[in-house]
Order: structure tokens, then C-alpha cells, then sequence
């Protein structure tokens, strides 16, 4: 039971940092299509930055799935089976 509770704690600490992540990353890109538009940045850099927000958005949905597999298996463990 506890070996579950940590994995769902731990599952849950990865999708906080993954959602903050994300965030960051979507703020770079709307700041760099911004400076794009002033033709301050070249076109390869924001869609490096795009390419980025992609790959922040991948790693998140990776931690929702594993954080929701982790509830299920702490549910489970409880005996609280839906």
C-alpha cells in the first residue's frame, strides 16, 4: 500500500513539474512569435520554439497517463475498484 502511495505521490510531483514546464515553454513560444513579428527572430528560431511547446506537451500527457495509472493501481489497492 505504501509502495502504491508514493507512486501515486511521485506521479503526481512529475505532473506538476511537466504542467509548469509546459507553461513555460507555451509563454517562450507566444514571446517569440511576438519578437517574430518585429522581425527581431528568424523564422528557425520560432519554430525551434514551436518545436519545443510540442515536446513539452508530449512529456505531459505521458505524466497525466502515468498519473492516472497510478491512481487507478492506489485505487485498486484499496479496494475501491470503479
Amino acid at each position: 500500500m505504501n509502495k502504491k502511495f508514493r507512486a501515486l505521490a511521485e506521479a503526481r510531483m512529475l505532473l506538476d513539474t511537466t504542467a509548469l514546464t509546459q507553461q513555460e515553454q507555451r509563454e517562450k513560444l507566444r514571446e517569440t512569435m511576438n519578437r517574430y513579428a518585429e522581425k527581431t527572430v528568424l523564422l528557425s528560431d520560432a519554430l525551434q520554439q514551436q518545436g519545443t511547446v510540442v515536446q513539452a506537451d508530449s512529456e505531459y500527457q505521458s505524466a497525466l497517463a502515468s498519473f492516472w495509472k497510478a491512481k487507478a493501481d492506489f485505487d485498486r489497492a484499496l479496494g475501491r475498484e470503479h
